[in-house]
């Protein structure tokens, strides 16, 4: 195996290995978008599922679009594949989630719900480990 086979075998593992651990937490906060956005929340089993199968298609797609656009911009390589990744775990959340009366949510209110989880991420995660580095060094 040349060495771009190992880099791609190591991604993948990381990308399944990130998207089994990773959507442990994730599924708390798309429960607490969900209850925002769609005034419901949802099983923890199926945010969880929700928050897996995002990571792991989102994280194969930036990873091919990430080597492919590498080449031509730093910058594109890095803000395409967030955007089309924002709106494939849109499509995922809303056909898992399903309301009340048993229907998916619909890919509008996947992505106000994507939206707020990630709003929720940074405010509650990333912005606190930014502000203590920050304040120790």
């Amino acid at each position: 195996m040349d060495d771009m086979g190992i880099i791609m075998v190591v991604a993948g593992v990381k990308i399944v290995f990130s998207a089994v651990v990773g959507s442990l937490i994730g599924a708390l906060f798309l429960q607490g978008a969900s209850k925002m956005v769609c005034k419901f929340s949802p099983p923890y089993g199926t945010a969880y599922g929700a928050c897996f199968w995002s990571s792991i298609a989102g994280g194969f797609v930036g990873l091919i679009l990430g080597f492919a656009l590498a080449a031509e911009s730093e910058e594109a390589a890095v803000i395409v594949p967030l955007v089309i990744g924002f709106f494939i775990s849109s499509g995922i959340v809303g056909g898992m989630l399903k309301n009340t009366d048993s229907e998916s949510i619909g890919f509008g209110k996947g992505m106000g719900v994507v939206l707020v989880q990630t709003l929720l991420v940074v405010a509650v995660l990333i912005l606190p480990l930014v502000l203590i580095s920050s304040l120790a060094g």
